[in-house]
């Protein structure tokens, strides 16, 4: 994997199931006791990191009162209107692609909307001083009284949600390409059941206020906070990786392996 760009964050990480299916692959061409140390440890840090890896990596903030932090999420959440009769009936799910995918994006905007509040208080409350009350007054307040409006809200649906499930909403803050007015609050929703992130949310925030932008320089500012985590997390990603090619050299990447617990060599 190649090092995030110090201003940029990491695409979503969708490296677990490939990640252990290629150890899997290794086991199946035998493996010595330390190559299943590695391999164990590996799949432990995979399990156990995934998550934060992946937040991390793209800049979301990770402070834990700002990560709504593994809420379960009961089977059928847009119920009724998640499935029809026949689904309910027969347990099959009947839903053309165009709905399936329209009721996921409602269900992550849904979640997502849980973790704006603390997100929008962590701006005010880090905010310098002397605009403290501005800050008040762009979350508190009606948009035609100088407070924030939802500009626009983007979903991106990676993976149809499967309920139940336990998940995490990490976010972080964003500047909005060629709109000098608006800022985004970035948001990935990660399946803790599936080790897979559910999709991103975006949405483009404005303030109503004529001239000056006072809480411009703080957004920015916000915007960078994250870039060391950002590339601490980009370096353990690399080391997960390092270490699976080693186990594969050291297994099936050799010109003497022979498989010896079913077909897993391609």
């Amino acid at each position: 994997m190649a090092a995030p760009a110090a201003s940029k964050a990491w695409p979503p990480v969708r490296f677990v199931p490939a990640y252990l299916q290629r150890i899997g692959k290794c086991l199946t061409f035998g493996c010595n006791p330390e190559q299943t140390r590695v391999a164990a440890s590996i799949v432990r840090d995979i399990t156990e990191r995934s998550h934060y890896l992946n937040a991390a990596a793209q800049l979301h903030l990770m402070r834990p009162d700002l990560v709504v932090d593994r809420l379960r999420v009961p089977a059928n959440p847009l119920s009724p209107y998640q499935v029809d009769r026949r689904t309910q009936e027969t347990g099959v799910d009947t839903r053309p692609n165009w709905q399936e995918q329209a009721q996921s994006s409602a269900i992550l905007a849904a979640l997502a909307e849980k973790g704006l509040p603390q997100l929008l208080r962590y701006a005010q409350e880090t905010a310098p001083a002397e605009f403290q009350s501005d800050w008040a007054s762009y979350i508190n307040s009606s948009y035609m009284d100088g407070g924030f409006r939802l500009y626009s809200s983007n979903v991106q649906v990676f993976k149809i949600p499967q309920f139940p499930d336990t998940v995490s909403v990490y976010g972080r803050f964003a500047l909005a390409n060629g709109r000098v007015k608006t800022f985004q609050i970035v948001q990935t929703i990660w399946s803790h059941s599936r080790m897979v992130p559910l999709g991103v949310v975006t949405s483009a925030l404005r303030p109503h206020i004529a001239g000056a932008r006072p809480w411009l320089p703080h957004i920015r500012r916000l915007v960078g906070e994250t870039k060391e985590q950002a590339e601490e997390a980009g370096a353990e990603l690399r080391d997960i990786a390092n270490r699976i090619t080693w186990l594969e050299k050291q297994t099936w990447d050799r010109a003497d392996a022979v498989e010896d617990m079913g077909a897993a060599k391609k």
